[in-house]
């Protein structure tokens, strides 16, 4: 009677956490090291905060965030049915609420202006798509200090991000800058009620369109036809100069404070461009808003220019009030964060970003059987002492299997003892070899 194989096990996919193969993450750091490297050059150190936070401080950002939040139970009481699955806890959603935790708790040890980078997995439950995850890597930097970080932090963040992404293999980008003060100048002057509001509306406009970003404003912030008009007029302005500070004066609303906030936004738009970045185009973009109820005054997002609709890769402006809603303390700063994950695997689907071996060995050691191992193991100490990638592999496999092994690996060079005792190099890409000194050898 014929036996039954067992039936192979099907594994079922999770949409929304990514995984990488070794060859895409041995590109994830290059680039993070990039990133990391830079951020360091302007003078912000590294922290990390716990991955949890308390629900009533990851919520403090507002935006309805809270469909979104991933709470912690006990798999023991979900699997038995309890009725009681209250959590405390939840995965940060983003790093800047963390970190303004981390400032109200730690304030008094902190010396101010305080700058940090801090890169870590963040966690949203949203619908999974391209360019949205629900486990994904940010990188983000922020300035913090007492009562508030300077108005010079409104123009240097974002060049930090500039410069960042100008060091990154990556193609053409529309770097957007904004002032969420000018929006609330420009509704208030339209004599809108919740400002606020319209904002969270509006920053849907690129996702939703305009009809109905227009039907959401007349009918969830109660604006009359002409104010919600007037509101998509002001996000349809774009410029590279100073043009878009009378295009909005053009609408109609004039007041001081509309004014002055046209103003400073101007002075950040020169920074900015006072200096070219390849494929990265600055411009002011008046529809940019950024949804969350933390952002007080510039705000900023980065688009690759070729792929309309993709989500932004990196983003950031300046909050007055997070610490402050945390402790009751006035601190105030302004950050920037790039999306690593994001922006990687996209380039990896369409190709742009070249990947290479999958492994990080500059040279394999191969251990045959009739190999001296005592005398091959100091001779990977020596290599590894002179900072040479070695990777040992054999046993009794044949010098063949071992070659084919590298090549699929894409280790360019290996190491072996022949059958008169000596060492040799193979150079796997040019097929020849030569005799081998582990002191002073080095990778062409």
């Amino acid at each position: 009677m014929r036996s039954r194989m067992p039936r192979k096990r099907r594994i079922a996919k999770v949409s929304g956490f990514p995984e990488c193969s070794p060859d895409e993450m041995l590109v994830f750091g290059q680039w993070l090291r990039k990133i990391t490297e830079t951020f360091e050059e302007f003078g912000f150190a590294p922290m990390i905060t716990r991955s949890v936070e308390e629900i009533g401080t990851i919520t403090s950002k507002g935006a309805d965030v809270d469909k979104e939040i991933y709470a912690l139970v006990r798999l023991e009481d979900v699997l038995a049915g309890s009725s009681k699955l209250d959590s405390r806890l939840a995965l940060h959603f983003d790093l800047t609420v963390p970190f303004a935790r981390y400032v109200a708790e730690h304030a008094g040890r902190i010396v101010f202006p305080f700058k940090r980078y801090q890169v870590q997995p963040v966690w949203r439950g949203e619908r999974a798509q391209e360019g949205r995850y629900r486990e994904f890597y940010q990188c983000d930097v922020d300035v913090v200090d007492i009562p508030s970080a300077s108005g010079f932090y409104d123009r240097h963040t974002p060049e930090v991000i500039l410069e960042t992404l100008s060091r990154l293999d990556i193609p053409p980008v529309v770097f957007s800058i904004n002032d969420r003060r000018v929006l609330e100048a420009f509704y208030e002057n339209l004599e809108i009620d919740d400002p606020v509001g319209v904002i969270r509306v509006m920053d849907k406009l690129s996702k939703a369109g305009v009809q109905a970003t227009r039907d959401a404003l007349i009918r969830v912030t109660k604006l009359s036809e002409r104010q919600a008009d007037h509101c998509l007029r002001l996000a349809r302005i774009r410029s590279r100069d100073s043009e878009f500070v009378g295009a909005v004066r053009d609408l109609g609303a004039t007041s001081e404070r509309l004014d002055a906030c046209l103003h400073e936004l101007d002075e950040v738009r020169q920074y900015l461009l006072a200096r070219e970045y390849a494929n990265i185009r600055v411009e002011v973009d008046l529809s940019i808003a950024r949804g969350l109820d933390y952002y007080t005054g510039v705000v900023f997002e980065g688009h690759l220019q070729d792929y309309a609709g993709f989500p932004a890769i990196c983003s950031g402006g300046r909050y007055e009030n997070l610490v402050q809603s945390l402790s009751g303390r006035s601190i105030g700063g302004v950050g920037g964060s790039i999306g690593l994950t994001r922006l990687l695997l996209k380039l990896f689907k369409e190709g742009l970003v070249e990947v290479g071996a999958s492994s990080p060995t500059e040279l394999a050691l191969l251990y045959l059987p009739e190999s001296d191992a005592a005398w091959l193991r100091s001779v990977a100490g020596i290599l590894r002492d002179r900072g040479i990638r070695v990777e040992e592999c054999g046993g009794p496999e044949r010098y063949d299997k071992l070659i084919k092994y590298c090549r699929r690996k894409g280790i360019k060079y290996c190491v072996y003892q022949n059958a008169e005792g000596d060492l040799k190099l193979r150079d796997l890409s040019a097929g020849h070899e030569r005799a081998f000194d582990a002191r002073t050898w080095r990778a062409c």
